[in-house]
């Protein structure tokens, strides 16, 4: 474990945070959190009110970051010296020892608070103007320890907001359908051969200096130490990283990248969860689901049917519409941002598809054909140097 200069001023803030705690007593830290989350929220709820279609990123994360940021700093002065204090009174006037716990307490919660505000600074951050910090951040231990205590309800809403503010790899959108719409299967998904194929599905975690932008989205082991997903979702970054289900990180690197089939592989030598096998072809009508972190957010799994496969000038993400027509799956589900470069699977957990696209008419996804999906498994055999990701794919809505 090697710690670096972003490590040392993490626990910086973390000590200053818990001395403010001692201080204040649990009272007052109270509320101060109270009134810095509620500050926050309120600016989260402005946020969507907010025209942010205009100017680059940095001019929307200064904008609406610093509208964030306002709101909680006002938030925490109004809730420390109105409810804080008011809770805090009792403890002034009690014995020593509960003195001394009421120090304590105010001290854990402080620092808990800390550790929020370090992971919404870092991640936003790096959502923007800095992604090499967000490269440093995934590398940190400090970082990593923090990000595993916050619950995934709350990364989940960051990652969203950052999403709403920079943009993301969300799932691109095709505005016509090759077969007529229906509606996804109803219920949860129970099957246990795709619940077992949920553990070799991974979250992508990609940093684009040439675009200021985090991308995120979804990916999954098709061979010993290769994971597959679009080749949209790595377009311009200089870092990528691999989450595993199990929330372990792992560094990665593009060693196949083809925008006309929107695929890409990467080689991540540490990740040792199961291949997925790939199917034969997909049979019409045939239910299954797609599996991906859809938000940036937990893993989910969404109930899919197969409606069947087409030929189609599908622009590749370089521009170019000249490229040759490829086969593309459809299937009727709910297809989310972050679920690009997810598996589409069916009953017994095999790969139909690499879901790559959603309708913008309809709950209708798009999935790239086991035919390119083995194209690039083949010339991915063996493959460990890290090739050109080309250009950033413009963020979709």
């Amino acid at each position: 474990m090697t710690w670096s200069l972003m490590d040392l001023i993490i626990v910086l803030v973390l000590v200053l945070g818990m001395l403010h705690g001692l201080v204040r007593g649990i009272g007052r830290t109270l509320g101060g959190i109270f009134g810095l989350l509620l500050g926050g929220a309120a600016a989260l709820w402005l946020i969507p009110l907010i025209p942010v279609d205009g100017g680059g990123v940095g001019v929307r994360l200064l904008m609406l970051g610093g509208l964030v940021v306002l709101g909680m700093l006002g938030g925490h002065a109004l809730g420390e010296a109105l409810l804080g204090r008011i809770a805090g009174m009792p403890a002034q006037r009690s014995s020593r020892a509960v003195a001394a716990l009421d120090a304590l307490g105010g001290a854990v919660l402080s620092t808990a608070a800390s550790g929020l505000v370090v992971l919404a600074a870092v991640s936003t951050l790096a959502s923007g103007p800095a992604p090499a910090l967000g490269a440093h951040a995934e590398r940190s231990p400090m970082m990593r320890a923090i990000d595993d205590v916050v619950p995934s309800s709350l990364t989940g809403l960051l990652e969203r907001t950052q999403q709403r503010v920079a943009g993301s790899a969300a799932a691109r959108e095709l505005d016509t359908l090759l077969f007529a719409p229906a509606a996804p299967p109803e219920g949860d998904v129970e099957d246990p051969e795709i619940l077992a194929a949920a553990e070799s599905v991974v979250q992508i975690v990609g940093f684009a200096p040439q675009c200021s932008a985090r991308l995120s989205g979804s990916g999954f082991a098709a061979a010993d130490g290769q994971v597959v997903t679009n080749a949209h979702v790595v377009a311009g970054t200089g870092s990528v990283f691999v989450h595993d289900a199990q929330g372990r990180r792992h560094e990665a690197r593009v060693v196949i990248f083809d925008p006309q089939s929107d695929l890409a592989v990467l080689d991540v030598p540490s990740l040792g969860v199961p291949v997925l096998p790939i199917a034969d072809a997909a049979t019409l009508g045939a239910e299954g689901a797609f599996i991906g972190y859809p938000g940036g957010g937990a893993l989910s799994i969404g109930p899919a049917e197969v409606q069947g496969t087409a030929l189609t000038s599908m622009t590749s993400i370089d521009a170019d519409a000249s490229a040759a027509p490829v086969e593309v799956l459809q299937f009727a589900g709910d297809v989310q941002q972050g679920n690009s470069g997810g598996p589409l699977v069916d009953g017994d957990g095999a790969v139909l598809g690499v879901v790559f696209a959603r309708s913008s008419s309809g709950p209708a996804g798009f999935a790239v054909s086991t035919e390119q999906l083995r194209s690039a498994l083949s010339a991915a055999d063996g493959a460990d140097q890290a090739v050109s990701t080309q250009d950033c794919e413009p963020a979709h809505a």
